[in-house]
Protein backbone atom coordinates (compact mmCIF):
# COMPACT_ATOMS: atom_id res chain seq x y z
CA UNK A 1 0.00 0.00 0.00
CA UNK A 2 1.25 3.58 -0.89
CA UNK A 3 1.21 5.87 1.90
CA UNK A 4 0.48 9.83 0.89
CA UNK A 5 0.79 11.87 4.25
CA UNK A 6 1.14 15.45 4.50
CA UNK A 7 2.68 17.78 7.31
CA UNK A 8 2.51 21.41 8.90
CA UNK A 9 6.19 22.65 9.63
CA UNK A 10 7.58 26.07 9.68
CA UNK A 11 11.22 26.75 8.23
CA UNK A 12 12.46 27.78 12.20
CA UNK A 13 10.98 23.58 12.85
CA UNK A 14 12.90 21.93 10.26
CA UNK A 15 16.30 23.78 10.92
CA UNK A 16 15.80 23.07 15.03
CA UNK A 17 15.32 19.74 13.58
CA UNK A 18 12.29 19.06 16.03
CA UNK A 19 10.02 16.48 14.87
CA UNK A 20 6.80 16.78 12.68
CA UNK A 21 3.89 14.76 12.70
CA UNK A 22 3.03 13.06 9.31
CA UNK A 23 -1.19 12.72 9.01
CA UNK A 24 -2.79 10.28 6.29
CA UNK A 25 -3.52 12.65 3.12
CA UNK A 26 -6.38 10.51 1.69
CA UNK A 27 -8.28 9.99 5.38
CA UNK A 28 -8.79 6.51 4.81
CA UNK A 29 -10.24 4.66 7.68
CA UNK A 30 -7.96 3.34 10.00
CA UNK A 31 -5.33 5.70 9.16
CA UNK A 32 -6.66 8.69 10.90
CA UNK A 33 -3.99 10.84 12.87
CA UNK A 34 -0.65 10.46 12.96
CA UNK A 35 0.95 7.82 11.00
CA UNK A 36 4.84 8.93 10.98
CA UNK A 37 7.31 11.67 12.12
CA UNK A 38 9.59 13.32 9.68
CA UNK A 39 13.32 14.89 11.05
CA UNK A 40 15.29 16.89 9.44
CA UNK A 41 18.42 15.98 10.16
CA UNK A 42 20.28 18.73 8.34
CA UNK A 43 19.10 21.78 6.64
CA UNK A 44 19.98 25.33 5.71
CA UNK A 45 19.04 28.61 4.36
CA UNK A 46 20.72 29.50 0.55
CA UNK A 47 20.44 32.82 -0.79
CA UNK A 48 19.53 33.00 -4.00
CA UNK A 49 20.99 35.65 -6.12
CA UNK A 50 19.13 38.34 -7.51
CA UNK A 51 19.04 40.25 -11.00
CA UNK A 52 20.57 43.00 -8.97
CA UNK A 53 23.37 40.78 -7.74
CA UNK A 54 24.04 39.61 -10.54
CA UNK A 55 24.30 43.39 -12.04
CA UNK A 56 25.88 44.71 -9.27
CA UNK A 57 29.60 42.24 -9.78
CA UNK A 58 29.43 43.51 -13.58
CA UNK A 59 27.14 40.49 -14.95
CA UNK A 60 25.87 42.23 -18.42
CA UNK A 61 21.97 41.18 -19.63
CA UNK A 62 21.83 40.55 -23.55
CA UNK A 63 17.76 40.22 -23.96
CA UNK A 64 16.73 38.89 -26.91
CA UNK A 65 13.37 37.43 -28.31
CA UNK A 66 11.76 34.51 -30.13
CA UNK A 67 8.39 33.86 -31.27
CA UNK A 68 6.74 30.60 -32.04
CA UNK A 69 4.92 30.77 -35.34
CA UNK A 70 4.17 27.50 -35.51
CA UNK A 71 0.46 26.94 -36.96
CA UNK A 72 -0.32 25.05 -33.91
CA UNK A 73 -1.06 28.74 -32.24
CA UNK A 74 -3.42 29.42 -34.88
CA UNK A 75 -3.86 31.78 -37.88
CA UNK A 76 -2.85 35.18 -37.60
CA UNK A 77 -6.23 36.77 -39.26
CA UNK A 78 -7.73 34.92 -36.26
CA UNK A 79 -9.01 37.08 -33.17
CA UNK A 80 -8.38 34.20 -31.06
CA UNK A 81 -4.80 33.61 -32.47
CA UNK A 82 -1.74 33.69 -30.35
CA UNK A 83 -0.72 34.78 -33.34
CA UNK A 84 -3.01 37.87 -34.27
CA UNK A 85 -0.96 40.74 -35.27
CA UNK A 86 -1.47 44.13 -33.76
CA UNK A 87 0.79 46.12 -36.13
CA UNK A 88 0.91 49.40 -34.29
CA UNK A 89 0.93 48.71 -30.02
CA UNK A 90 -0.01 52.82 -29.59
CA UNK A 91 -2.96 52.32 -31.68
CA UNK A 92 -4.10 49.17 -30.50
CA UNK A 93 -2.77 48.73 -27.26
CA UNK A 94 -5.61 46.33 -25.56
CA UNK A 95 -5.20 44.59 -28.64
CA UNK A 96 -1.50 43.35 -28.11
CA UNK A 97 -1.72 39.22 -28.88
CA UNK A 98 0.00 36.74 -25.66
CA UNK A 99 3.37 37.25 -27.45
CA UNK A 100 3.53 40.53 -27.65
CA UNK A 101 1.80 41.11 -24.14
CA UNK A 102 4.49 38.82 -22.66
CA UNK A 103 7.54 40.28 -24.56
CA UNK A 104 5.99 43.91 -23.70
CA UNK A 105 5.87 42.65 -19.65
CA UNK A 106 9.68 40.82 -20.09
CA UNK A 107 11.16 43.55 -22.00
CA UNK A 108 9.74 46.38 -20.12
CA UNK A 109 11.71 44.97 -16.79
CA UNK A 110 15.10 43.58 -18.45
CA UNK A 111 15.44 46.11 -21.74
CA UNK A 112 17.06 48.75 -19.17
CA UNK A 113 19.28 46.22 -18.04
CA UNK A 114 20.15 45.38 -21.63
CA UNK A 115 24.02 45.91 -21.84
CA UNK A 116 23.71 47.78 -25.53
CA UNK A 117 20.39 48.63 -26.15
CA UNK A 118 19.71 46.29 -29.14
CA UNK A 119 17.22 43.58 -28.68
CA UNK A 120 17.27 40.75 -30.89
CA UNK A 121 13.81 38.97 -32.31
CA UNK A 122 13.71 35.76 -33.58
CA UNK A 123 11.10 33.48 -34.98
CA UNK A 124 10.74 29.83 -35.64
CA UNK A 125 8.25 27.11 -37.17
CA UNK A 126 7.63 28.86 -39.88
CA UNK A 127 8.55 29.74 -43.81
CA UNK A 128 10.92 33.22 -43.45
CA UNK A 129 9.68 35.80 -45.79
CA UNK A 130 10.90 36.52 -48.79
CA UNK A 131 12.25 33.09 -48.69
CA UNK A 132 11.71 32.06 -52.03
CA UNK A 133 9.84 29.25 -54.02
CA UNK A 134 10.34 25.77 -51.99
CA UNK A 135 11.62 26.88 -48.74
CA UNK A 136 10.76 24.96 -46.05
CA UNK A 137 10.43 26.02 -42.33
CA UNK A 138 13.19 27.78 -40.69
CA UNK A 139 13.57 27.02 -36.85
CA UNK A 140 15.19 30.53 -36.48
CA UNK A 141 15.14 33.19 -38.22
CA UNK A 142 15.76 37.08 -38.14
CA UNK A 143 11.83 38.67 -37.62
CA UNK A 144 13.23 41.67 -39.11
CA UNK A 145 14.36 39.96 -42.26
CA UNK A 146 18.13 41.12 -41.60
CA UNK A 147 20.07 38.07 -40.09
CA UNK A 148 22.92 39.92 -39.31
CA UNK A 149 20.88 42.85 -37.98
CA UNK A 150 18.44 40.68 -36.12
CA UNK A 151 18.03 43.63 -33.71
CA UNK A 152 14.07 45.88 -33.28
Amino acid sequence: MRMESCADATVADLLAGRPVVLRDRKGRPGMEGRCGTLVARAARIERMPTLIDYLATGCEVGLSVAVDLTASNGDPADETSLHRLAYNPKVHATRLNEYQQAMAAVGEILAPYDSDGLIPAYGFGAIPPGAGPGARASFCFALNGDGARPEV
